[in-house]
């Protein structure tokens, strides 16, 4: 549990005590580098991913790294400063600046979100976007189970959009290691469904069993499920796919 209030530089400078770093709670850091720019630069780094930075103009720029968890959103609510909050709605984060006699502002949350030292706020996301992308990943995600459940998908191959099928030794496909989303928004205009998508999901998440798994291979086969199968795939895919989508497009869980 967290022990010292660190809204600022300032604070975390003296939280430092000198030092280059300090462990501040669990799996969080607080660490002081030099920038080319010829001035410092605070981290707070949550699992080892740089969620907060405060500079010395009294700029803080805040991001999830692509993970919009509670406990994520729980830490950047430790260093935001007086006055802001941050919570979560339908699946989209936002920042809500406080005034008086419940008057507010509310931004909606984007990874590079930044507040100065008047508070002004800048690099929000426009919510409109937010909740077109939602929309398109429901969407996206009933059409593919469609036509998983059809029989129009084959295995996985080389055939497979390859910024989904190419990966690293640790498994990490193309698309997240070059943080190319993009594909992934064509796969939406396209109706393009390929089953690599699918293993990517279940390797990220786990949320499918081995026989929703098995049931998965059969249909890549070409050979039919029974209709209570087929209804298992749907519910296990919807979830697996979603959860999988919303976390490279940056959509909270």
């Amino acid at each position: 549990m967290k022990h010292t209030t660190i809204k600022s530089y300032q604070d975390a400078k003296e939280y430092l005590q000198g030092k280059k770093s300090r462990p501040y709670a669990h799996n969080t850091r607080i660490t002081i580098d030099s920038l080319d720019l010829g001035h410092e630069v605070i981290t707070v780094t949550y699992h080892d991913n740089p969620i907060v930075n405060f500079y010395p103009d009294g700029v803080a720029s805040f991001s999830s790294c692509g993970w919009k968890t509670p406990t994520t959103k729980e830490r950047i609510n430790w260093f935001l400063p007086d006055g802001f909050s941050l919570y979560q709605e339908k699946s989209v984060w936002h920042v809500v600046k406080h005034g008086t006699s419940y008057n507010y502002i509310n931004y909606v949350f984007a990874d590079g979100l930044a507040i100065d030292k008047f508070g002004n706020v800048y690099n929000d996301a426009p919510a409109d976007n937010i909740k077109d992308t939602i929309k398109a990943i429901k969407k996206f995600v009933d059409g593919y189970i469609k036509a998983l459940l059809s029989g129009e998908m084959d295995s996985p191959s080389g055939g497979d959009c390859w910024y989904c099928l190419m990966e690293n030794e640790q498994g990490k496909n193309l698309g997240e290691l070059t943080s190319n989303n993009e594909h992934i928004l064509s796969h939406f205009e396209e109706s393009y469904y390929v089953p690599s998508m699918l293993l990517n999901a279940y390797k990220f998440n786990k949320r499918l069993s081995q026989f929703t798994m098995n049931a998965v291979y059969t249909l890549w086969s070409g050979s039919k499920v029974s209709e209570w199968e087929s209804s298992l795939v749907a519910r296990d895919v919807k979830s697996c796919l979603t959860a999988y989508l919303k976390h490279l497009l940056g959509i909270a869980q």
